[in-house]
Order: C-alpha cells, then sequence, then structure tokens
C-alpha cells in the first residue's frame, strides 16, 4: 500500500497529472525532509532487523539462510532489471542526465531493497 501511494502521489503520476498541484504540495524544502526521514526510516527497519538475528542459528543453517537470502534478494534484483531494461527502451523513464544502465540498475536495486521486509517476514515466520 505505501509503494503504491508513494508511485501515485510521487513525481511519476501526480508529478506528471497535475504539475502545479504537485509542485504546491511537495516544493523541494518538503522533498528533503521527507528523503531525509525516508533513510532514518530505512536505516532503523534494518538495524531492528539485524538486532532480531541470532547469528548462532544463522550460522548453524548457514545453507538454508544463504540460499534463502539469496533467492529472497537476487531474484527481485534480477527480475526489476528486466523490467528496467523493458522501461528503459522507451526513453521515458529516465531523466536527461541519466543513463540506461543506471536506471536498470536502479530499478533492480528498488525491487531487491522492496523485498527485504519479505524477507524479514519470512524468517519471523520460520522462527
Amino acid at each position: 500500500v505505501q509503494i503504491v501511494a508513494g508511485i501515485l502521489l510521487g513525481p511519476g503520476v501526480l508529478g506528471r497529472a497535475f504539475p502545479e498541484y504537485y509542485a504546491f504540495v511537495f516544493p523541494p524544502p518538503v522533498v528533503g525532509a521527507l528523503n531525509g526521514i525516508a533513510w532514518w526510516a530505512v536505516m532503523l527497519f534494518v538495524w531492528i532487523a539485524g538486532i532480531e538475528l541470532d547469528l548462532r542459528e544463522t550460522w548453524a543453517h548457514r545453507r538454508e539462510s544463504a540460499v534463502t537470502a539469496g533467492l529472497a534478494l537476487a531474484t527481485p534484483l534480477l527480475l526489476g532489471s528486466g523490467v528496467g531494461l523493458f522501461l528503459a527502451g522507451g526513453k521515458l523513464w529516465i531523466g536527461p542526465k541519466g543513463l540506461p544502465w543506471q536506471f536498470v540498475t536502479g530499478v533492480g536495486m528498488s525491487c531487491a531493497v522492496t523485498a527485504l521486509p519479505i524477507l524479514i517476514l519470512f524468517l519471523e515466520k520460520l522462527e
């Protein structure tokens, strides 16, 4: 829900449909503050996830842990990069100074990072 709301309220949808309204609601100082809050939120999330991690248990099941983490992060990275490659062909989504490889990598990394909460929830369910 948060991701869809972010896309709808972001420059991609709201900014293109109603650029004046977007500029009014999200002036540069507000966007800067939201970016700062977002960085802190991600750092707190990863920190809390790290506190919950039992390294002895992870090492005891290192093969399963590596396969799960690899698939949970590498699969969205590869699939997201594929979508980014598809979208990069139209040049509509890439900024004026962006390069296609930067866009493809960025979309893939965004998908992989978005999968991190799912990985943590999955590991919680496995206790």
